[in-house]
């Protein structure tokens, strides 16, 4: 799930992801994702999003919090971009 989920998102865009291990005793993981800005994009559109949580609750919860993460960034672009034909 978790490859199919980042094809999903590769496929708005480019991004990059950075992994940590976290806590005292490692047991954690924070994915932050980083998407590139398109050119001529909004810059706010460009927002990082950092998902932390156990192997289990990431893999639990991954693909639904990325999927409304790349809902809710292609609603403001549509959004941006209405504005911008109205100026």
């Amino acid at each position: 799930m978790f490859i199919q989920t980042l094809m999903m998102l590769a496929r708005t865009g480019d991004f990059t992801i950075a992994v940590r291990a976290i806590g005292t005793d490692k047991s954690a993981l924070s994915l932050v994702f980083v998407p590139a800005p398109k050119e001529g994009q909004e810059p706010a559109l460009a927002q990082p999003i950092c998902l932390t949580g156990t192997v289990e609750e990431l893999e639990a919860g991954f693909a639904s919090a990325l999927g409304q993460y790349v809902e809710a960034r292609a609603s403001l672009a549509d959004q941006v971009a209405a504005t911008l034909t109205i100026r």
